[in-house]
């Protein structure tokens, strides 16, 4: 039996032989029945760029109609100057009975106001409210974007149960996009990280029911500044 060995190790090295060589001639398209696939190269010289939608009544209406969505829930309070952002804190927390000290970010814009209500530069893991300063906005989805850094860690954004936070209508972008070309330009220095926050943290996982507050704040109410 032995002596037809040889022969059937020949047919079978002939046999792979031969699909390996029909497969890569499907590959490179010069086989039978083959075409010749896009080129990686040639479809990343050649990208398809991102469709962009039509903000609604404009960049600012469009993020605020996103921002105050039953989806994103969020609230919103129009401030005219940066001095009213201590009243509207101490507003917001006598309507929902909070009288614990308001977490403060140590963004400088923050920390010159003259505050009535008790506030601290330290943020605890059952932390009720905190304010944060949104370094940009984003019209297309209704986002906040932090940037992180020594005065502005992210635990303010993330630990609070009541997350308020302050942007400037100047900073509000029209697209997601459109952040990275201003990080590039007007940035000094990026930023370790960054979050995008878009509305109150929900998830739906158990029984498909939407519950707030699961992973992140419950609440988030945004002084949107008109400079």
């Amino acid at each position: 039996m032995s002596q037809f060995q040889p022969k059937t190790n020949a047919v079978i090295d002939a046999i792979s032989t031969n699909a390996r060589a029909k497969l890569f001639a499907k590959l490179t398209g010069s086989g039978d029945g083959g075409s010749t696939p896009p080129a990686p190269a040639r479809e990343l010289a050649r990208p398809t760029p991102a469709p962009r939608l039509p903000l609604e009544g404009g960049a600012e209406a469009h993020f605020l109609a996103k921002l105050t969505s039953e989806r994103l829930t969020a609230t919103v309070d129009h401030l005219t100057d940066l001095a009213q952002v201590p009243e509207a804190c101490q507003k917001y927390m006598q309507q929902h009975g909070l009288t614990t000290p308001l977490a403060l970010a140590k963004a400088s814009p923050l920390t010159s106001l003259t505050w009535d209500i008790a506030v601290t530069a330290d943020i605890e893991m059952d932390q009720q409210a905190a304010l944060t300063w949104a370094d940009y906005g984003v019209a297309e989805t209704g986002s906040l974007i932090n940037l992180s850094g020594p005065a502005t860690p992210l635990l303010f954004a993330m630990l609070p149960l009541y997350h308020i936070c302050l942007l400037r209508r100047s900073r509000l972008l029209d697209y997601s996009e459109d952040l990275w070309k201003v990080l590039d330009t007007v940035e000094t220095q990026l930023p370790r990280s960054l979050a995008f926050l878009t509305g109150t943290s929900g998830t739906a996982d158990i029984e498909a029911k939407n519950v707030r507050g699961a992973h992140g704040p419950r609440f988030m109410h945004v002084l949107f500044l008109e400079d």
